[in-house]
């Protein structure tokens, strides 16, 4: 993991990412990271090639049948070139108090996120509690996924979801038998689990480079 990590860093484009909302909205989260006291939220590098897709949770103020977000901005910063700023300029949206409504529109871009960030991201979590011997914290956090995302795929009724969530009754078995082999079989499967974690958040996010033309 470390040598993906200084490979990484040699690659990068930008070493600071952060997301920020200006109107209307106000971030609430942005694929599991909340926003520091400014408001906005520090999305880490972006690196050559690469492709990088969040899903954003955002408040909007209530009272009113139709409400504008305002703006999303991203700053990037580099070594290499100045300071830029990209501006998204939000859509009106309408407001509405029914989840099924609500839910319903949520697509593949939003199950994306839950396999590809909020699950890898949870077993990491889970990883790290099993390392520290805490079963409990272990499973807490499976259970806590489970919730979140059963309850708005209720609606969404997504099948990469739904397949998503068939799997965590094997994580949560996993879990118990390294409790049960000892202690060095739980820190063998934390950083198995960890490892895997890391590549499978960042397994789809670069986009393939064509292959330079052959030279007459």
């Amino acid at each position: 993991m470390l040598a993906h990590e200084l490979n990484a860093a040699q690659h990068s484009v930008a070493r600071s990412m952060r997301l920020q909302a200006t109107g209307g909205a106000r971030i609430v989260e942005v694929a599991g990271l909340v926003p520091d006291g400014s408001g906005s939220v520090e999305l880490g590098s972006l690196y050559a090639g690469q492709h990088r897709e969040v899903w954003a949770t955002l408040q909007i103020p209530v009272g009113a049948a139709m409400v504008d977000p305002g703006l999303l901005a991203v700053t990037l910063t580099s070594p290499s070139v100045k300071p830029m700023r990209l501006v998204a300029d939000l859509a009106p949206v309408r407001v509405t108090d029914d989840p099924s409504v609500a839910f319903a529109t949520l697509g593949d871009a939003w199950a994306a996120s839950v396999v590809d960030d909020g699950y890898q991201r949870m077993r990491t979590d889970v990883a790290a509690a099993v390392q520290a011997g805490d079963q409990q914290r272990a499973l807490a956090r499976i259970e806590e996924y489970q919730q979140t995302n059963a309850l708005a795929n209720g609606y969404a009724n997504n099948p990469i979801v739904t397949d998503n969530l068939q799997q965590l009754p094997a994580l949560v078995q996993e879990v118990n038998d390294t409790f049960v082999q000892g202690a060095s079989q739980r820190n063998l499967w934390s950083k198995g689990t960890r490892s895997d974690a890391y590549g499978k958040r960042r397994k789809g996010s670069f986009t393939p480079m064509p292959a330079p033309a052959p030279q007459p």
